[in-house]
């Protein structure tokens, strides 16, 4: 049913901007503010930015830097104020504030409509409900495929498992079924030592990519099934003894990772730039690898966000479209992010280039990594989660749930604690 809905929003998507043209982005010109909490062009975009402008030389970018992350609260400040013309012609906003904005009416560009007509076909099928508001509107293009794959442990997979071999351990670990049973077993073996998980809220977001509903339907709060599911795969892990209990990005849960005490680490393609900060003496020992999620389940984690400002002049904003267009619809674009940031974008084009996905990587045994990507974005059987302006509350009360849970807490307990702080903030959702 899933990949049904999927298809059908795909299709809808695409008809309603098939018989026009798109824009073309070679004529544009203009100039393009952005937010950037960085200094010049030391943000993320970094050299694209460089290589765009060279390749569109009447588009000039201007990075403003806020000396802070939280350029979301400055959007929202200024829009209180009613002067949307003082925001920055290109916004980006970063995963889970993006589901707000997407409900702001009228304060965005509508991407499938006129002048830009967004063939939305160019983008990966299961990706579209992550930029389309409940109109059916596109607000909004990601930056970057954010889905998700499992790093092992090489070093823990010989030991335990037999193997390091990319293909035995993917076929070892297929199922959620397979990964939970491993856990325990891995715990035995280890006499509690090794684990399979390194913290709950990551055995929370793998529980999380079984359903795609949303967490709120017809005004009221729906997470029996998500959340209801993925808890309950959490106090297993707990019982079983295969989940480390660290909170996600804590100084312990940083060290754990140099060390050899955890199997399974969730892996969006933005940290594969982050593991070489996190644990830099991993680069040439053979320590990490990557496998698909189970049952080719899609689940994503982050992500950037680009809206583009509806009240800026018209060359602008034809501008930050061309940027748009090129780094997220373009196979040259989206081949130069991969270059300039190792991370994949939503072009499907990009995945039928073989060379982007070929080349090894020296933190991950010499396995050309971004080939787990594709096989995901490939076989993906389903959609990502819609989201809703409430999703972000929700999401913190859970994280508070899971401190429950590492204190002993059941996850009908834990379950009921989320309700409870949500509707306690939003009693219209009871």
């Amino acid at each position: 049913m899933k990949k049904i809905l999927c298809c059908i929003l795909a299709l809808l998507l695409c008809c309603s901007c098939a018989a026009l043209a798109e824009f073309d982005i070679s004529s544009a010109a203009g100039t393009i503010t952005v937010w950037s909490p960085a200094e010049g062009f030391n943000s993320f975009e970094g050299k694209s930015w460089t290589d765009f402008m060279a390749e569109y030389p009447d588009v000039k970018v201007e990075l403003i830097s806020l000396g802070t992350d939280d350029t979301f609260s400055k959007i929202k400040t200024t829009l209180a104020a009613g002067t949307p013309e003082d925001l920055p012609v290109l916004n980006l906003i970063y995963d889970p504030n993006n589901i707000e904005a997407m409900t702001w009416d009228g304060v965005w560009e509508v991407l499938n409509a006129e002048p830009y007509n967004l063939d939305t076909s160019k983008l990966l099928d299961f990706s579209l409900s992550q930029i389309t508001n409940g109109k059916g509107e596109v607000v909004a293009l990601a930056s970057g495929n954010t889905t998700m794959c499992l790093q092992f442990n090489r070093n823990i997979a010989r030991e335990y498992f037999g193997t390091d071999d990319v293909d035995e351990i993917g076929a070892m670990f297929a199922t959620l079924d397979d990964i939970m049973a491993k856990g325990k077993e891995l715990a035995e073996k280890s006499n509690g030592e090794v684990f399979l998980f390194n913290c709950p809220e990551h055995v929370l977001r793998l529980g999380l990519g079984l359903t795609s509903d949303p967490f709120v339907v017809d005004g009221k709060l729906n997470i029996d099934e998500s959340y209801g599911t993925a808890l309950k795969l959490v106090e297993q892990a707990i019982a079983d003894n295969s989940v480390s209990l660290q909170e996600c990005w804590s100084p312990s849960w940083s060290a754990e990772l140099q060390s050899d005490t955890c199997m399974f680490y969730l892996c969006p393609s933005w940290w594969l730039g982050d593991i070489k900060n996190n644990d830099p003496d991993a680069k040439g020992a053979n320590k990490y690898g990557l496998i698909t999620l189970p049952d080719h389940m899609v689940a994503s984690w982050g992500g950037t966000f680009y809206f583009i400002n509806a009240a800026s002049a018209p060359e602008d904003k034809a501008a930050a479209y061309a940027w748009m267009y090129w780094l997220c619809c373009t196979p040259e674009g989206s081949q130069n992010w991969v270059s300039n940031n190792s991370q994949l974008t939503l072009c499907k084009a990009l995945y039928d280039i073989d060379e982007v996905f070929a080349a090894g990587d020296d933190w991950y045994g010499g396995q050309p990594v971004s080939e787990m990507f594709r096989q995901t974005a490939l076989e993906a059987t389903g959609s990502l989660r819609q989201g809703t302006i409430y999703d972000s509350a929700i999401s913190n009360a859970a994280n508070q749930a899971l401190l429950e849970m590492m204190a002993g807490a059941t996850a009908d307990e834990a379950l009921q604690q989320i309700k409870d702080t949500v509707l306690a903030t939003y009693p219209e959702l009871g």
